[in-house]
């Protein structure tokens, strides 16, 4: 059973909106850094298959006609200036990359995408945030990400931050959640002691 809860998510670096929403697929990392993906076209829904986070887009092609894109083998794609990884470790679908420094700070794509549409994303009630060492490693949950950080001394004070923050997930309190959140990594984005 799904518990499906409203999640009205803010961000620093607003969701792109509908219109401006086209959509460029990367097969791989090195495509990325290259910017040698294919367009091909503007945004319309996403359906993701949560027991196999199996996710597909929906395009409008340059015809008006609505296309299906399997992500399944692709690194990621952006949604206007947005950045997706593809997560195929984890069953939350697509991740949107939010900060960069010594590593990278990802929230459920679901949501975001639903916001290029929509004034509110809706989720489960699983993870929400998730982090890797650099665009090419592996997508952990929040959860493991703290045991990373306890294994440094140096890292007690964000990860301390980070567990304050997840506090707001269980009273319901999303938008707190993801400005304590985003606050609290932009003020660690940069510490090199955290190692993944």
């Amino acid at each position: 059973m799904f518990l499906l809860v409203a999640v009205s998510v803010f961000s620093e670096k607003e969701t792109v909106m509908a219109g401006e929403a086209t959509v460029t697929l990367f097969a791989s990392f090195a495509d990325y850094q290259k910017k040698n993906g294919q367009e091909i076209g503007e945004y319309v829904q996403y359906t993701l298959y949560p027991m196999s986070g199996h996710c597909v887009l929906k395009v409008s092609n340059s015809q008006g006609k609505i296309d299906k894109h399997d992500l399944d083998l692709l690194w990621g794609y952006t949604i206007g200036n947005d950045v997706y990884r593809v997560n195929k470790v984890l069953k939350e679908g697509p991740a949107r990359v939010m900060q960069m420094g010594t590593h990278v700070y990802y929230e459920r794509g679901t949501i975001h995408m639903q916001l290029v549409n929509s004034d509110r994303g809706y989720s489960d009630d699983s993870d929400l945030a998730f982090f890797s060492q650099d665009l090419e490693s592996e997508i952990v949950k929040y959860k493991k990400f703290l045991k990373i950080l306890k294994n440094d001394p140096k890292n007690e004070s964000y990860r301390k931050c980070l567990k304050k923050a997840h506090i707001h997930i269980a009273k319901g309190e999303d938008n707190e959640f993801f400005k304590d959140m985003r606050k609290c990594v932009k003020n660690n984005i940069d510490s090199k002691s955290v190692v993944l």
